[in-house]
């Protein structure tokens, strides 16, 4: 069974199938990672929304299994972003679910990741006061996100993940591997709330992993 705040998270935010459009439920195909799948979809209320799926088979858990860390990582989102008032860290419009999985309903980012803006040519050439806009709005959600109470760290902070819009305004995106922080020193300890942090020990892409983390 979910516990008390998943319940909570899940009947506040929670959309049913007849409030996406018939022509964008579930969507268009979008990108993929380890875990899921993100689909474009239309929305009744938001317009074009983004809604991240867990992908279920081959997987060696479970529906509540799912739920939990679907759940956990909208927590994170809420969390991180102080309930969606912070302007740099992506949206959370929703929690639905259909053929088993639960989905992540998020604001739609046109320009889609760093990684597809630097590597796919999908803008205008980034001359260095555009990069300078971007690194600045990175930097300020990731002091938000460090400066907190309960301080969060993301876990797996790369290009991929750092999503824009069509305006450039940049978002961090992809809670899956984050974690509460507390610093004793030098030394970071994490309390896992996904399926990508655990006991403390993150689990980054390497290529982007800080060397004392290695």
């Amino acid at each position: 069974m979910s516990n008390h705040g998943d319940t909570d998270i899940l009947s506040k935010y929670f959309y049913k199938a007849h409030e996406f459009t018939t022509s964008g439920y579930p969507g268009d195909f979008i990108g993929s990672g380890a875990y899921g799948v993100v689909i474009r979809c239309d929305h009744r209320k938001h317009g074009v929304v983004a809604v991240k799926c867990m992908i279920t088979a081959g997987k060696d858990f479970g529906e509540m299994q799912i739920e939990k860390r679907m759940t956990d990582e909208a927590k994170m989102i809420l969390k991180s972003s102080h309930d969606n008032t912070n302007t740099n860290i992506v949206k959370l419009l929703g929690i639905t679910k259909w053929e088993g999985s639960v989905g992540l309903v998020m604001e739609y980012m046109a320009y889609g990741s760093l990684e597809t803006v630097v590597f796919k040519y999908t803008v205008p050439e980034l001359f260095w006061d555009v990069r300078m806009f971007i690194v600045n709005q990175l930097v300020n959600g990731i002091n938000y996100m460090h400066c907190l109470k309960k301080p969060i760290v993301h876990g797996d902070l790369k290009p991929e993940n750092v999503l824009l819009t069509n305006g450039l305004v940049t978002k961090i995106g992809d809670f899956g591997a984050s974690a509460m922080a507390s610093c004793t020193g030098s030394t970071v300890q994490g309390s896992a709330t996904s399926g990508n942090a655990r006991g403390g020990n993150y689990q980054h892409t390497i290529a982007y992993t800080p060397p004392e983390m290695l």
